[in-house]
């Protein structure tokens, strides 16, 4: 087993969740491969978790929004650094801050007509470590909003470097809360990631 590959358990092909769930990944063209944490050949220390050989280009400057966080003792691991599966907490962090912060995302509107994000698939790759207790930068923008989805792209900064220690995506699809099933993203939700797009260079 691969050190930093996180398997994630299936539920039962005929739990209706999961089919609604794997109904969504279809919709927007996902395999069906649950959340996963790609690394490439080459390890930083023997026994901690794969490295990405390719050096990381991105820098804050290439975010449109950054908000600071504070590692936790829990985030450390055994081999004295964060462990992986806390990236996607700091991805789902700095999403939900941007929303809330926007008045997009009301966590206390539990009806069913109620039109949320679901997460449809997630993505880090890792570039250098990061040991509490540091505080990071987490850097969020959209690359693809499409008429129900929207990809987020976040990289992951320690104050004392300019370049990311580690970059991913997160792709949540916008359905009605009752019927799971997927809806246009509201006029003012899409206002707001409008704000997040970011056009990249072909060169």
């Amino acid at each position: 087993m691969l050190v930093g590959v996180r398997a994630i358990p299936r539920r039962t092909m005929e739990d209706p969740a999961n089919r609604r769930l794997r109904s969504i990944g279809n919709h927007i063209g996902l395999s069906d491969r649950g959340d996963q944490m790609i690394g490439s050949s080459g390890s930083q220390n023997a026994g901690s978790r794969w490295y990405s050989t390719k050096k990381p280009v991105e820098k804050r400057e290439d975010y449109k929004h950054l908000l600071d966080i504070q590692t936790r003792w829990k985030d450390n691991d055994g081999y004295g650094h964060v462990n992986n599966v806390e990236y996607y907490s700091y991805f789902d962090t700095v999403v939900n801050e941007y929303m809330i912060g926007k008045g997009q995302l009301d966590i206390h509107d539990q009806s069913e007509n109620a039109i949320i994000g679901v997460v449809a698939e997630t993505q880090c790759r890792f570039f250098s470590s990061i040991s509490f207790p540091e505080v990071i930068q987490a850097g969020l923008r959209v690359a693809h909003l499409g008429k129900t989805s929207v990809k987020y792209e976040i990289g992951i900064f320690c104050k004392s470097k300019p370049e990311a220690v580690a970059s991913g995506h997160f792709v949540h699809v916008y359905v009605k809360r009752g019927s799971m099933t997927p809806v246009p993203i509201p006029e003012k939700t899409r206002a707001v990631l409008e704000g997040l797009v970011v056009q990249k260079n072909s060169s």
